[in-house]
């Protein structure tokens, strides 16, 4: 599958994720399915490599969104909207920053980028996009992080538990020879 392919689909998941977050929020889907639309036909003619407009035209690129997320954050209708998001699925839309870091390291292997936007250089949003379906279910599955809390504790040796023989094994052996001595 090429590159262009994964950040299509890795673009349609995200759009998905937050159209679930937005508990299926048929304006939030159509304004930003027709924002795509646009933004693919600029693309494909070409408007955006003329580079000698004044003011430049990547300016539109970037305001529209930007009056948008303002005017979300100062009106009461957008205070709403936000109010309504679905934290649960906002938390699982974070995992997404996975194949968004894939596709940039793979740019960055193709001299396309420089390698500060990757998680080779400084850019380690890839973490957040790992833990957020560990956050996702500590935080959200209770019952199914309790059914298996134990194997977490083992492997964390914390477990008081005698039954569990290879945890106070480690324990044991591991924390026996680990002696604080004052200098």
């Amino acid at each position: 599958m090429g590159l262009k392919a994964v950040f299509v689909i890795t673009t349609l998941l995200a759009v998905y994720l937050f159209y679930r977050a937005s508990n299926q929020s048929k304006v939030f889907l159509l304004l930003v399915l027709t924002w795509m639309a646009i933004q693919l036909c600029l693309g494909l003619a070409g408007f955006y490599q003329d580079e000698s407009t004044t003011p430049p035209r990547f300016i539109l690129l970037i305001l529209p969104p930007f009056l948008l997320i303002a005017g979300v954050f100062l009106t009461s209708k957008g205070k709403k909207f936000m109010d309504g998001l679905d934290l649960r699925q906002l938390t699982l839309l974070h995992s997404i920053r996975i194949p968004v870091e894939i596709v940039l390291y793979y740019l960055f292997i193709a001299n396309t980028i420089p390698k500060i936007m990757t998680f080779e250089g400084r850019n380690f949003d890839i973490l957040s996009g790992l833990t957020a379906p560990l956050i996702y279910f500590r935080v959200y599955c209770k019952e199914i992080f309790k059914q298996h809390y134990h194997y977490l504790e083992c492997i964390m040796f914390r477990t008081t538990d005698k039954h569990y023989y290879p945890c106070n094994f480690f324990r044991q052996n591991l924390f026996s020879t680990i002696r604080f001595r004052p200098t």
